[in-house]
């Protein structure tokens, strides 16, 4: 029997700021290469790690240009999706502590935050040894 999820105080939420997420991660060149990899090499709409980099590539360049709304779009687009793959593949979906549709998400900035609470749990899994 799955325990139901126990949504938190927004006070004690703690969804990952980029500037911690993305400090000793791979490089945007880095995890742009590895997501037109997977596009050649996998069926790219069933693969979560593609999602993932998908949304943290997005993410990425829209902290390089805030004023940019094209790039805001695509990021929260790209993170949605994540969000959406991750809650119907139970199985093989969310990593990190927060479920992909918990309450918290919408007060703490919705699925960008998302994203990089995952982008953090993959890191943490050793994932970048598949990168460069």
């Amino acid at each position: 029997m799955e325990t139901p999820y126990v949504p938190l105080p927004a006070e004690v939420f703690d969804a990952p700021p980029p500037l911690d997420v993305y400090a000793d991660g791979p490089t945007l060149a880095d995890l742009q290469a590895r997501v037109e990899q997977l596009m050649d090499t996998t069926e790219w709409r069933e693969n979560r790690e593609y999602r993932l980099l998908n949304a943290v590539v997005a993410d990425r360049r829209a902290l390089l240009a805030p004023g940019e709304t094209s790039a805001q779009q695509d990021a929260h687009t790209a993170a949605w999706l994540l969000r959406e793959f991750d809650e119907d593949h139970r199985g093989g979906g969310w990593m990190g502590k927060h479920p992909p549709f918990a309450p918290e998400w919408e007060a703490a900035g919705g699925s960008r935050p998302y994203a990089r609470q995952e982008y953090a749990a993959w890191l943490q899994t050793g994932q970048p040894g598949h990168l460069g």
